[in-house]
């Protein structure tokens, strides 16, 4: 499900629900975010700003994050069960180019900061990571 809230011109408040995620696919995770477009950009282009949260249950968590006893016999990490809460705090810089009114390349920076039982799961190296897409998309 999704819903998506205009505050202003440039400003939108965004929500998706995902459900069926994880081993079991009971998985239900909320990305929330706070987007800001900016304007006065050239043609052609556009540039936003999202600040955001996920927020997982615990189905989600323990499918990505948690060590159960047969995969701790099969691994080095101990039994660790993850609970339900925030996953992450996260900025995503979004820049899209639309080439002509059908096709566009879209592309994304974003930076996570894990928290909760996912921060504190032997599966995490890093607490904070970035990753970067570039695509090009049709419109229809």
């Amino acid at each position: 499900g999704f819903f998506n809230y205009r505050v202003t011109e440039n400003l939108r408040f965004t929500n998706a629900l995902l459900y069926g995620a994880g081993n079991d696919r009971k998985g239900l995770k909320l990305n929330s975010d706070l987007n800001y477009r900016f304007g006065d950009l050239p043609r052609h282009h556009s540039l936003s700003l999202n600040l955001g949260v996920s927020i997982v249950n615990e189905s989600y968590a323990n499918s990505f994050f948690g060590v159960n006893e047969e995969d701790s016999w099969n691994s080095i990490n101990e039994e660790y069960a993850a609970k339900a809460g925030i996953k992450d705090v996260h900025v995503d810089l979004n820049w899209n180019y639309s080439i002509n009114s059908s096709w566009l390349v879209t592309s994304r920076i974003r930076t996570a900061k894990l928290l909760g039982s996912a921060k504190e799961s032997p599966l995490v190296e890093k607490q904070v990571g970035t990753s970067a897409s570039v695509a090009l998309a049709y419109r229809f």
